[in-house]
C-alpha cells in the first residue's frame, strides 16, 4: 500500500480514536475511552511509520542518483584514458588529429568533389 494511503489512514484513525476517548470521557466508559486512547496510538503509530518510510525512499533515491553520477564519471574518465592510450578521439573514435585521409581510388576527404591541384 502506497504511503500516502498509509497517512491517510493513520490519520483517519487517530482522530476516530481521539473521538472515542471523548465520548468515552464525557459518558464515564472507561473501556470506551481506553479503547479510543489504543486506536489514537495505533493511528499516530501508522501514521509516523509511514512518514519513516517516505522519508528513507527519499533517501534511497538521493544515494542512488549520487552513485550513477559517481560511475558515470569513473566511465567517462575510463574512456578518455582508453581513448589516450589508443589515440582515438573520445568524442567520435577517429585517429589524432581529427582529419580523415582519402582512400584508394581518389575518394573521400571533402564533400563536393572539390578538384585537387596537380604538383
Amino acid at each position: 500500500m502506497g504511503t500516502k494511503k498509509e497517512k491517510l489512514k493513520g490519520t483517519a484513525e487517530k482522530v476516530a480514536g481521539t473521538v472515542k476517548k471523548k465520548a468515552g470521557k464525557a459518558l464515564g466508559d472507561e473501556s470506551m475511552k481506553g479503547k479510543g486512547a489504543v486506536q489514537k496510538a495505533k493511528g499516530e503509530a501508522r501514521t509516523t511509520a509511514a512518514k519513516g518510510v517516505e522519508k528513507a525512499k527519499k533517501s534511497v533515491k538521493q544515494a542512488a542518483g549520487k552513485a550513477q553520477q559517481k560511475v558515470g564519471k569513473a566511465v567517462s574518465k575510463a574512456t578518455k584514458t582508453i581513448d589516450q592510450k589508443t589515440g582515438k578521439s573520445a568524442a567520435k573514435g577517429s585517429p589524432k588529429g581529427g582529419a580523415k585521409t582519402a582512400t584508394k581510388g581518389g575518394k573521400g576527404g571533402a564533400k563536393g568533389g572539390a578538384k585537387q591541384k596537380k604538383k
